[in-house]
C-alpha cells in the first residue's frame, strides 16, 4: 500500500490474504504507508476519529492516537485487512466519481443499498463484513450488475 505524501489521494489494493496480510504486517514501511493512506481518505470522507476507530477494528484509544499521529509499531492482520477495503473503496469511488467532491461525499451520503443510511456508517458499525458490504456493493456498480444497489444517486 502506497501514499505519496504530496498528493492529495490514496493509493490503493485490493482486500487482501492471509499469507500478504502478514507479511505486510510484518513491514514498517508498508505499515506505515497502509496507515498513513487510511487517515488520509478518514480526512477526505470527513469521518469522526469515532468513525474511524471502529473502522480500524476498536484498537485502544493510546494505539489509534499513536496510529493517527505516525507512530505506527505492530499492527494486527486484521486491522491490515480492514485498510485493504477502505483503500479498495476509496479506489472505487476515484472510477466511479471523476469529481473529487462527490467522491469524497458518497460515504456520507444516505444510500438505498444500506437502508438509507450512510456506507460510512454501515462501514463504522458493521465490522469487517459492513466494510465487505460497501466494498462489494462498488465493485457492482463499476462491473454494471449493480440492479437496484446503485451506488451513485
Amino acid at each position: 500500500m502506497k501514499s505519496n505524501p504530496k498528493s492529495r489521494r490514496p493509493s490503493a489494493t485490493p482486500p487482501l490474504g492471509a499469507d500478504l496480510l502478514s507479511r505486510i504486517a510484518r513491514d514498517p514501511a508498508k505499515r506505515a504507508a497502509g496507515m498513513a493512506a487510511f487517515f488520509r481518505a478518514m480526512s477526505l470522507w470527513k469521518a469522526t476519529s469515532a468513525e474511524a476507530r471502529r473502522i480500524l477494528g476498536s484498537p485502544s484509544q493510546r494505539r489509534f492516537r499513536n496510529w493517527q499521529a505516525g507512530t505506527i509499531g505492530p499492527v494486527p492482520p486484521d486491522t491490515i485487512r480492514r485498510i485493504s477495503y477502505v483503500l479498495g473503496i476509496f479506489e472505487a469511488l476515484q472510477i466511479l466519481y471523476s469529481d473529487e467532491a462527490l467522491a469524497d461525499s458518497w460515504p456520507r451520503r444516505p444510500n438505498r443499498a444500506f437502508d438509507d443510511r450512510a456506507p460510512l456508517q454501515r462501514m463504522s458499525e458493521g465490522g469487517v463484513s459492513g466494510l465487505h458490504a460497501v466494498r462489494r456493493c462498488l465493485d457492482r456498480v463499476r462491473n454494471n450488475v449493480a440492479g437496484d444497489e446503485s451506488g451513485r444517486e
